[in-house]
């Protein structure tokens, strides 16, 4: 079962920040919108995070596949 508990965990931690990066992409949008003047700063940080969820993605990706072919653990 720890193999399989490991597994999830890190797949759950990586699909939780790329969650969080899309929250607060959108969060970000919302105060762009609202605060002209601090449009630069705001695109700036929603660009960091872009890419950042990228680069997550290719890791949610590997831990994907090592996931996938794990059984699941039955409990008598």
């Amino acid at each position: 079962m720890a193999p399989f508990v490991a597994a999830l965990t890190v797949l759950q931690d990586r699909l939780g920040s790329l969650n969080d990066s899309a929250t607060a992409g959108g969060l970000l949008r919302q105060l762009q919108e609202s605060h002209p003047p601090l449009a630069d700063t705001l695109g700036y940080l929603r660009g960091f995070l872009a890419a950042s969820a990228r680069n997550e993605q290719q890791g949610v990706r590997q831990y994907w596949q090592a996931f996938k072919p794990l059984k699941t653990p039955v409990l008598a």
